[in-house]
């Protein structure tokens, strides 16, 4: 399964921060800052909920695209990418720390 070993890359980059606490959204992997969801795992690949212009200039990048699981529409504050190691993750650490930050203003606000 594409999601198996990347979940455990995962679990342990969020692990590295207390709001964060993972769970599930449709039976993948996902991560939480209170009820607010910031970040999945969909078909081995990770999707983040951003400001809406942060994510589009997030697309501008090669290896980031839109995110759409089920192929449903492209959502406009969701963006993907691919990574296989914590490494990969950490190049795109500004994006993950925006998408807990995002989450944390939403997680407030309920």
């Amino acid at each position: 399964m594409k999601n198996e070993p990347k979940k455990a890359i995962l679990d342990d980059f969020f692990s590295k921060n207390d709001d964060v606490r993972a769970g599930q959204m449709f039976g993948y992997p996902a991560y939480y800052v209170g009820r607010s969801m910031f970040a999945c795992l969909y078909e081995g690949k990770i999707g983040l909920k951003l400001p809406e212009a942060m994510a589009n200039e997030a697309r501008e990048k090669n290896e980031i695209t839109y995110f759409q699981p089920y192929g449903k529409p492209k959502m406009r504050e969701w963006v993907q990418f691919d990574f296989d190691s914590e490494g990969d993750l950490d190049r795109q650490k500004n994006l993950l720390d925006a998408a807990i930050a995002y989450a944390q203003t939403r997680s407030s606000k309920k």
